[in-house]
Parts: structure tokens; C-alpha cells; sequence
């Protein structure tokens, strides 16, 4: 059985928003990965919430997070992601699609490029944009 949530047309940034609550009551995770492709609901709010857990994350060492054909993700929603990627110290390993999120556009990647920056033990990245 696939180990990932995919084509579900009913998941919303409500639902998205209540698992990353629950990944804020787990602040030592040195793994992370969701992969929601295709659940075209889930849009800048989703983001919001998970920047906001990524926060509360000091010790994640690997992201992994598929959100492509998540039509409603655009700059906010990347910016927001950002926000909850920066002072990540131990962070080594990232994976990020967003393909077919077609509302991101050279902001978004700003925005992405000034974080990765911030990210001193970045040693693997995999960025996922092309459409």
C-alpha cells in the first residue's frame, strides 16, 4: 500500500491545517515527508500552517514535500513555507515540488533563494518547478 495521501479532491487547507497542528506537538522530528500531490484544495493557507509548524522543528534534518497540482499554493503560500524553513541549523536534506502550482511565479523563488542561504548544513536539494 502506497505510504502517501494523493488525488484526494476533499482535503482542504482545514484539514492540511489540523495535521500540521499536530506536527507542532512533535517539535524534535529529524524526518519529515508529506506528499499530497494532486489535492487541488490545499492552497497559501496549508503553507501558512506548515511554516508555522516547521517552526516549532529545531532539529529536522530532511524534508521531503510533494505538493504539485496544488493549484491554490502561490507566492504567499512559498513565502510562508520560508518563514518556517529559516533557522533550520541541521537541515540537510530537501525535496520540494511544486509542479503545476501555477500561480508561483519569480517572487516565490525569491523568496526560496534568500532562505537557502540562511541554510548552513544544506548538502542535498531537489527543487521541482518545471510545468
Amino acid at each position: 500500500m502506497p505510504n502517501y495521501i494523493h488525488r484526494c479532491f476533499l482535503i482542504t487547507d482545514l484539514g492540511f491545517r489540523r495535521l500540521c497542528d499536530a506536527l507542532k506537538q512533535s517539535p524534535s522530528l529529524t524526518y519529515l515527508s508529506l506528499n499530497f500531490y494532486c489535492c487541488e484544495r490545499i492552497g497559501d493557507a496549508g503553507l501558512e500552517a506548515l511554516g508555522q509548524a516547521l517552526c516549532q522543528q529545531i532539529l529536522l534534518e530532511t524534508l521531503k514535500l510533494n505538493l504539485a497540482s496544488c493549484k491554490g499554493i502561490g507566492n504567499k503560500g512559498v513565502k510562508s513555507l520560508c518563514e518556517g524553513l529559516k533557522n533550520k541549523k541541521w537541515l540537510e536534506n530537501m525535496s520540494l515540488n511544486l509542479l503545476w502550482c501555477k500561480l508561483i511565479n519569480d517572487e516565490a523563488l525569491q523568496s526560496l533563494s534568500e532562505t537557502l542561504i540562511e541554510l548552513p548544513f544544506l548538502i542535498n536539494i531537489q527543487l521541482n518547478f518545471i510545468q
